[in-house]
């Protein structure tokens, strides 16, 4: 690990994981409010600030090809990293 500026404290996660999780996050978000309302009709008032359900219709379709796009761009550009991840979550011990 290493350190950060405060020398009390370590970095756990680099900055393009932090990024690529919160980017993760709140694709997931949208992607749950837009299609909750599209699911539900007595949710629509959740994208009502959009325009209603063609606007989010339109919004659940990017949000989610960039809820696909964001890990696999991860996973091409810090693929170490993404291989030491698989390793760690891959490997069991016998506890």
């Amino acid at each position: 690990m290493k350190h950060s500026d405060n020398p009390k404290m370590l970095l756990k996660h680099t900055f393009s994981a932090r990024l690529f999780h919160w980017v993760h996050l709140i694709t997931f978000v949208v992607l749950l409010l837009t299609g909750l309302s599209i699911l539900a009709p007595y949710l629509n008032w959740i994208v009502a600030p959009i325009g209603g359900l063609k606007p989010a219709a339109v919004v659940h379709q990017y949000f989610g090809l960039l809820y696909i796009a964001a890990p696999l761009l991860y996973a091409i550009l810090k693929f170490k990293q993404f291989a030491t991840f698989m390793k760690r979550i891959s490997t069991f011990d016998k506890d």
